[in-house]
């Protein structure tokens, strides 16, 4: 699409230089409707300014014998990068030098709507089409419009009236200066005559030749008469000719990528790019023919070989390769889809196919989440399994219920290197014991046990539980520091005791107490004579249990732990 000005200026030299410059200017202006003549709309943003050679006007624009225009001869005047384009939606503007020249891109063409710069603002009463598509040979359009503006410095309205003329001529081959060669140009004609009022009348006709090709954003070639005719009657013609220094854009091709599918199945092949397509079997022999998406269902590996080639002499055809595999079928088999697994120790999902396959586990939110075929599951679960390929997929799932054994609750009292371990309320007829003190001492099976640690530093005890039924184990680890300034003067015996506890103390003792490990419950308490430095107390009534004896002394309390017995 071509771009006329509708102004006039002030002065007929300010008036010459600035025509000069915006009869020199073309654009196309590109929509979805024809990508064999102009890019389709999304390419907008990719097309390159437009830079132009000026040339001496053209003696004839008819062409010659062999059906060539030829504009070889012409001398070069004048090069200048002259016009980019600006896309938003379907608003496009092109902007030339200063001025900013406003369209709408819709399915039928591109219809032209004012421009505006520092010297002026014009706005279309109604916009016309001003490049409608296809440009087929024999193709006219008339508009007739109005548009109104005003001078910016001055505020000086105008008003415009004119008619704009378009008729497609030709097509053919256009050779140009410097040897170039483009094939399947059309030619075509617009006239734009119209009447300006302000400050003045003013009356201009505005005559271009323009030539388009294909995978071009602007015109090849232009050529331009303006006559004026001003109020006082004088009048003056400028003439132009140009042609883009653009390359064409070569052709391209991109097909689907090479893929597999299973015996039996179809696969729509297709292909983007630029030109004209063709396809052919990657066999000898084979013919490239015209190729539109399409599907097919092959019964063994085939690969095909794509070709895309325009009108433009100078073209090299594009090529792509495409290869479409044919793949088996996969199979999955799973044995135990219920099993029960011991927490904390490691487990072995299996499966087997004729595939690769993938484990995964459905989290809290639903999620498959892909977990190694060696797992330690913490709480019941289910596994997923899947085998497959491009053509099918299978999946399995096993179900995982876990015995979790949980820590049991242990009291520890120390009384310097005598420690008492008790298991408190828990299921002895579900599990055995084995209680570890960490000092390389024999283990211990019992629910209460007192060990004396013949050393102070720091050790681990570890109680491990074992499920008489289930088998499962489950260890846990108690840390135990036995410190070597600690001592008790508080010396009891037998302990464990069954009737009878011994106890001497380094002072008169004046009072006594047993309590439970928690300290909450007294089992026994007798207020002493404080003068004897030595006790027996019956213990026998006591339940089996660990006990803290609580002794009172002049200088203070003693305590010391000890089990009673069964």
């Amino acid at each position: 699409m071509y771009i006329c000005g509708l102004f006039i200026m002030l002065t007929l030299e300010f008036m010459k230089k600035l025509l000069l410059l915006s009869i020199s200017l073309g654009l196309s202006v590109v929509v979805f409707a024809q990508p064999h003549w102009h890019l389709d709309r999304n390419g907008l943003r990719d097309v390159a300014p437009d830079t132009v050679q000026t040339v001496s006007f053209p003696a004839s624009i008819a062409k010659t014998v062999g059906g060539v225009w030829d504009f070889s001869a012409l001398d070069t005047l004048g090069e200048a990068v002259i016009s980019r384009l600006e896309v938003s939606g379907q608003t496009v503007n092109m902007v030339e030098s200063e001025t900013t020249f406003h369209f709408t891109a819709q399915a039928g063409g591109n219809y032209y709507s004012g421009w505006e710069n520092d010297f002026k603002t014009v706005e279309l009463h109604d916009p016309y089409n001003k490049l409608p598509y296809p440009l087929y040979p024999g193709r006219r359009e008339v508009a007739n419009y109005t548009a109104s503006g005003l001078f910016v410095n001055t505020g000086i309205p105008t008003f415009i009236t004119g008619k704009y003329e378009l008729e497609v001529l030709d097509e053919g081959t256009i050779l140009l200066p410097g040897g170039h060669e483009r094939c399947a140009a059309r030619c075509m004609k617009t006239i734009d005559s119209y009447t300006e009022t302000g400050g003045g009348v003013t009356e201009v006709s505005i005559e271009k030749h323009l030539w388009y090709v294909p995978y071009y954003s602007f015109p090849l070639f232009v050529t331009t008469q303006v006559a004026y005719t001003y109020n006082d009657q004088t009048y003056d013609t400028l003439r132009t000719a140009y042609y883009t220094l653009n390359q064409a854009p070569q052709p391209a091709i991109r097909t689907i990528n090479d893929t597999t599918i299973c015996l039996g199945q179809s696969v729509e092949i297709t292909a983007t790019g630029r030109g004209n397509f063709y396809w052919r079997e990657n066999t000898a022999g084979s013919v490239f023919q015209p190729f539109n998406n399409t599907v097919i269902t092959p019964e063994t590996t085939l690969s095909y070989i794509f070709m895309a080639e325009d009108e433009q002499c100078s073209s090299q055809p594009a090529f792509d390769t495409l290869t479409i595999y044919i793949d088996i079928a996969p199979t999955l088999v799973v044995g135990n889809r219920d099993i029960v697994h011991c927490a904390r120790t490691l487990m072995y999902l299996h499966a087997a196919s004729n595939m690769p396959l993938q484990w995964f586990e459905r989290n809290d939110y639903g999620e498959l989440i892909p977990v190694e075929d060696a797992v330690y599951p913490e709480k019941s679960t289910v596994y997923i399994v899947q085998a497959g390929n491009s053509c099918l997929t299978l999946t399995d799932s096993v179900n995982v219920s876990v015995i979790a054994v949980e820590a049991p609750e242990l009291t520890i009292l120390s009384s310097g290197k005598d420690v008492i371990f008790d298991i408190e309320n828990y299921a002895a007829n579900l599990f055995n014991y084995s209680l570890n003190f960490g000092d390389g001492s024999p283990s211990d099976y019992r629910p209460m046990s007192l060990h004396h640690y013949s050393a102070a530093g720091s050790y681990t005890a570890v109680l491990t539980l074992t499920g008489k039924q289930t088998g499962c184990e489950a260890a846990f680890d108690y840390p135990i520091v036995i410190d070597e300034q600690e001592s008790n003067p508080l010396i009891i015996y037998p302990n464990p005791a069954h009737y009878v506890l011994n106890v001497i103390a380094p002072e008169e003792i004046l009072f006594y107490r047993i309590v439970d490990v928690s300290g909450q419950n007294i089992y026994k308490y007798a207020q002493c004579s404080g003068s004897e430095t030595g006790l027996q107390i019956d213990v026998l009534t006591l339940p089996v249990n660990a006990y803290v004896l609580q002794v009172q002394t002049r200088s203070g309390w003693l305590s010391h732990t000890f089990i009673k017995a069964q």
